[in-house]
């Protein structure tokens, strides 16, 4: 369940607590009549597939170190150019968002765009 355009408050300018539908609502929850609690609106974080860390050039050379590719021999056997480094990046992506669908992970929370954050003062 997305949290996107719901608002949080915080006490720590770190973490943010709750998803109201208005500023108001999340400055009343956060603080007492006459506080000023700051709250921020939150957005959807980047996908998990775009978050991991894809790293081909290591991918491909952790495979040297398995005993039947570790030899000389073996190393130029599979040395991709960047257009298809850039190439299984991608398919990889789409491989592990694929994976996270169809195992239904999917995300439960925001982040808080740093442009919405603003103080609201609880009404009295």
């Amino acid at each position: 369940m997305s949290i996107a355009g719901k608002w949080g408050y915080t006490h720590s300018d770190e973490h943010y607590h709750g998803a109201f539908d208005s500023a108001e609502q999340a400055a009343a929850e956060g603080g007492s009549p006459g506080d000023s609690v700051q709250v921020g609106q939150y957005r959807e974080p980047a996908p998990f597939s775009e978050a991991v860390d894809v790293d081909i050039r290591n991918l491909i050379e952790s495979a040297y170190t398995h005993d039947d590719w570790c030899g000389d021999w073996a190393a130029p056997q599979i040395a991709p150019s960047k257009e298809q480094c850039n190439d299984l990046e991608v398919a990889i992506r789409e491989c592990v968002k694929q994976w996270t669908e169809r195992h239904g992970m999917t995300l439960s929370f925001g982040v808080v765009e740093l442009s919405s954050i603003r103080t609201v003062t609880v009404p009295e």
